[in-house]
């Protein structure tokens, strides 16, 4: 056909749809992209493996994989292009340029609570911040952000035992020093 342009298009690893380059996308309430207007300022934006370039994924899909991956409570994201075969696990820097702002709040989060064993998350509902301020020694935390009381071994909110929370801490991790 004359004066007709090829489209360059790709085909995303994960949701196996052909999608043009620059086609605006948006993900709908079931994490599954799908194409906009053209009238749309987002782009999809294309992952490439680093150790297979002709593995393809797209932002939405990798937002998607990233939150699944969270959910199960992982923070080393693998490969999602090819995850049974690629040992490649996506550094923090090469993922967040690719997250929405809050999958990419969630990622960071879900980091701090599993690589610090003293961080908390505040159980109060509707609160997402993180205290950091305890440890055993020191149980009765306190939210900063909503001012909630709970406890930092059991998370419960208002324990009114800390001292025995403490000691039976204590207890489960050294049984053959129980106080006499």
């Amino acid at each position: 056909m004359a004066g007709s342009a090829a489209v360059a298009t790709f085909t995303c690893r994960v949701c196996y749809e052909s999608i043009p380059v620059n086609a605006p996308c948006t993900v709908d309430n079931d994490n599954e992209p799908h194409q906009q207007s053209s009238t749309s300022s987002q782009s999809i934006q294309l992952w490439t493996c680093p150790k297979n370039p002709t593995e393809t994924v797209c932002s939405e899909c990798i937002n998607a994989y990233t939150l699944s991956r969270l959910e199960d409570g992982n923070i080393h994201i693998p490969c999602p292009a090819d995850y049974d075969v690629c040992s490649h696990v996506l550094e923090e820097q090469e993922l967040l340029q690719y997250l929405r702002p809050e999958v990419a709040s969630k990622y960071t989060r879900t980091c701090t609570l599993v690589l610090n064993p003293l961080a908390r998350a505040c159980p109060a509902p509707g609160c997402d911040e993180i205290v950091t301020k305890g440890s055993s020694a020191k149980p009765n935390l306190k939210c900063e952000k909503c001012n909630l009381r709970f406890c930092f071994h059991h998370g419960k909110i208002e324990c009114t035992n800390f001292v025995f929370c403490r000691n039976m801490r204590h207890r489960k991790k050294h049984p053959h020093r129980a106080k006499r």
